[in-house]
């Protein structure tokens, strides 16, 4: 499934729980076994791909990240959680008993996050102009880059700004449409260069 274009977040989404049905199938039974590091990261590197491509994200970016982005809970946190629903089903009504396992597994989710140190990159520097910063934002409306592509985009729906763009992105059909092509026009070509940039590390 490509990053740029194919399905829509929906149906990404969709087969992204599909996906778990599969992986977490009698987990109630085998939850603790992910706290084995070596039988975790065989599910979180199944689980991760898929999220990638909820995600749209790179493989580069860290499997913290890429789940954050794509709202996809770690896989072991999911399956202690149906074991955790199975065990307290017997005491209280299963609505309750699922409503309190997700409030904990977004709990531990929320301090596993707080102490992750990956990232995409060492450095954040923009390999393109030099920015300091390699953001979304830089990247949308900053760099010189990508500056006819910008101008082109200007030039149909007019000036555009952090506080604008979602305006005007919903004000019609065709500003999504030609909005969205020039973020598709630059991811995709950041996604060659980074690609081009890799082969050349790895052939020293």
């Amino acid at each position: 499934m490509a990053n740029i274009g194919g399905p829509k977040t929906s149906r990404r989404r969709l087969l992204m729980s599909v996906m778990h049905s599969i992986l977490l199938y009698g987990a109630e039974v085998w939850a603790d076994a992910l706290k084995i590091e070596k039988y975790r990261k065989r599910m979180a590197g199944v689980q991760r791909r898929g999220a990638q491509r909820v995600a749209c994200a790179y493989r580069t970016v860290s499997e913290p990240a890429t789940l954050v982005i794509a709202g996809v809970i770690p896989i072991d946190l999911l399956a202690a959680e149906r074991k955790a629903v199975f065990l307290r089903k017997a005491e209280r009504r299963k609505f309750v008993a699922k409503q309190e396992a997700r409030a904990q597994t977004m709990h531990e989710w929320q301090t596993r996050c707080s102490g992750e140190t990956r990232g995409k990159v060492e450095k954040p520097d923009c390999v393109y102009c030099g920015n300091d910063r390699d953001d979304a934002f830089h990247t949308f409306f900053e760099c010189s880059k990508w500056i006819e592509e910008r101008q082109k985009l200007q030039s149909e729906v007019g000036c555009l700004t952090p506080e604008t763009i979602i305006d005007m992105m919903l004000s019609s059909e065709v500003h999504w449409e030609v909005i969205a092509s020039y973020v598709e026009t630059v991811l995709r070509q950041k996604k060659v260069d980074e690609t081009k940039l890799e082969a050349r590390e790895t052939a020293r």
